[in-house]
């Protein structure tokens, strides 16, 4: 019984010596910036734009999505807001509601508060619009209206990876194309921004 355990201690030295650090490094090398997430938002800064549909103005947070993988992003686009910031773009974004984080306990078959008042903003997930492609290391800036962040909801950024066309040919039996989604809550403003 010795012999096959000192066999299978040698063979799993060997497969954390030649394996996982090549499997690491492929993980690094998918990163721009290794301490970051493939996708992220980075906060830019706050202000306020003429409100097109109330007047008055509107306050808004501004923010750069950053491609931080070394495939190309596709998120989709519109025409920036009027009065936004030089070289904005306008990224089409969902708002949706938070699931409780904290079990509500129901006691004497009481049901729970009311949610506070205030109705959910929509996103600007439209029918019509165009694509834009974020390259390796590339961002783009985008801004929202501050009250899209609430505790009681958040943003989701849908964006798909945008790999360069092959000259290969195109098998008519594979199909699928993978989407995902960048979330961002209240929680992650800057603190000083979200009250």
């Amino acid at each position: 019984m010795a012999f096959p355990s000192r066999l299978f201690f040698f063979a799993s030295l060997m497969l954390s010596l030649f394996v996982l650090p090549r499997a690491n490094h492929e993980a690094c090398d998918f990163l721009v910036d290794a301490n970051r997430a493939f996708v992220y938002l980075r906060f830019d800064h706050a202000g306020s734009i003429p409100s097109e549909d109330r007047g008055g103005t509107e306050a808004r947070f501004w923010f750069r999505l950053t491609n931080n993988c070394r495939v190309p992003i596709s998120v989709r686009t519109f025409g920036a807001p009027n009065g936004g910031a030089k070289d904005e773009e306008g990224v089409m974004y969902d708002v949706v509601r938070t699931p409780e984080s904290q079990p509500q306990i129901i006691l004497n078959n009481q049901p729970p508060a009311p949610a506070e008042p205030g109705e959910m903003p929509r996103g600007t997930m439209f029918d019509v619009s165009s694509f834009d492609t974020i390259g390796p290391g590339e961002e783009i800036l985008f801004s929202i209206p501050a009250n899209s962040l609430d505790k009681r909801w958040h943003v989701e950024i849908p964006f798909e990876f945008a790999p360069r066309k092959s000259k290969g040919t195109w098998d008519p039996n594979v199909g699928g194309w993978p989407s995902t989604k960048i979330d961002y809550y209240l929680e992650d403003l800057p603190e000083k921004y979200r009250k």
